[in-house]
């Protein structure tokens, strides 16, 4: 039920989650890197993610969870979210994915 309050308070709250609600964020995160794999305990997760998606925006939540390839090591932090944002994202300016996400992807590609 606490993950349903919490997608509540993002919605109500709206872009003002991204002051009121950035350290929830930041936890479900922690909390989505430790649950991952299990279907059962990520569903209510990415909902709950969603809700701050569509509250915050895409760029305020990749702001502070920001998903990053390292070349060296071959390894991806918080490809999970790229589900998450594939379903709750719209509207968010193209600028900042051409910016952000093309070259992750370009460099995804390359690896």
């Amino acid at each position: 039920h606490t993950l349903a309050v919490l997608s509540v308070m993002f919605l109500k709250l709206g872009r003002n989650s991204t002051f009121y609600m950035k350290d929830i964020v930041l936890k479900l995160a922690e909390i989505f890197v430790h649950a991952a794999g299990d279907e059962r305990k990520t569903c209510h997760l990415q909902q709950c993610f969603g809700s701050a998606v569509v509250a915050m925006g895409a760029e305020n939540v990749l702001n502070l969870v920001p998903i990053s390839f390292s070349m060296e090591k071959m390894t991806c932090s918080n490809i999970w979210l790229l589900p998450i944002l594939k379903k709750y994202t719209s509207g968010a300016s193209l600028a900042y994915f051409l910016e952000h996400i093309v070259p992750l992807a370009e460099l995804l590609e390359r690896a």
